[in-house]
């Protein structure tokens, strides 16, 4: 399954939403998987995220709506936490197969 997974602690843990797909914005989501962070809306909320596909997909964190502002990438099978500076400011997410991603969070 190709997936991106954004939880609401870092680490990986508390509750998580599983994204098929783009994400134009977070701010219509909630965190739906029992643990701390359970109903919470995801846009402004996600510490950390498991890029839940193969090696050579992205998945790309925005911080604004509308997959724009500054953005972190993660590549295929990582588990990550946020940095600082976009860590609970999350608010639209996309994934692509890129053959692999170069920068931080690779």
């Amino acid at each position: 399954m190709q997936e991106t997974c954004f939880y609401f602690n870092s680490n990986t843990s508390g509750s998580m939403i599983d994204y098929e797909g783009d994400q134009y914005t977070h701010h219509d989501d909630y965190f739906i998987t029992s643990g701390s962070g359970q109903n919470q809306v995801v846009g402004n909320n996600a510490a950390s995220l498991f890029c839940n596909m193969g090696p050579l997909f992205t998945c790309k964190t925005y911080f604004n709506s509308g997959y724009s502002g500054d953005s972190f990438k993660t590549l295929g099978g990582k588990r990550v936490n946020l940095p600082t500076w976009l860590k609970n400011n999350n608010a639209s997410s996309e994934s692509y197969y890129s053959g692999g991603c170069s920068g931080p969070g690779c």
